[in-house]
């Protein structure tokens, strides 16, 4: 009988302290998706809307026909949608669009911008992380990476990369019409 007292004893002690558990963990979790709504509500711009600009320093791990091993890019933001439009543009060059369809994800005024193209024997991925820092000042960062699949291993530019990363500002609240030259 003593033995049975103490397995009853048990049971109710596991019952009460799983339903306990229970409990908590149904508190936890409601907690949770009120704390996801609060962060989608709390969603804001990638940038203040508007066009930005400024200069990137930039280093190339291999030596590009069109550009230095380093140097610096002039830089244009177009943050006139959802998600911005970059243009680069090295010394008389003129400015060219870097991709658009960006995967994006942010989190308290940080945002990182990706892309991954397949092209006919390459591959590139970039991405731009934006920090803002105010309403009219932000750091930016570059990074792009190239493989050029068709290449053999020993060729310079089989696989490369390039890193950027700069300051830039707001310079206008509105976005100015762009005419776009193919290059």
């Amino acid at each position: 009988m003593k033995s049975y007292l103490t397995i009853v004893l048990l049971l109710l002690v596991t019952a009460c302290s799983s339903t306990s558990s229970v409990k908590e963990e149904q508190e936890a979790l409601q907690a949770s998706e009120v704390e996801t709504v609060q962060i989608e509500e709390d969603k804001q711009a990638i940038l203040e809307y508007g066009l930005w600009s400024g200069k990137i320093d930039y280093k190339s791990t291999q030596q590009l026909l069109d550009v230095p091993t380093e140097g610096e890019y002039d830089i244009l933001v177009f943050a006139c949608t959802e998600v911005p439009d970059f243009f680069l543009k090295f010394g008389d060059q003129n400015y060219q669009r870097i991709y658009t369809d960006y995967q994006v994800e942010q989190d308290s005024g940080s945002t990182i911008l990706t892309k991954s193209i397949k092209g006919s024997g390459w591959v590139e991925s970039q991405s731009w992380i934006v920090v803002s820092i105010d309403e009219d000042n932000a750091y930016i960062q570059w990074s792009r990476a190239v493989s050029n699949v068709n290449d053999p291993k020993e060729e310079p530019l089989r696989a490369f990369g390039q890193l950027g990363h700069g300051n830039i500002q707001r310079q206008a609240e509105e976005c100015p019409e762009i005419e776009l030259t193919e290059s």
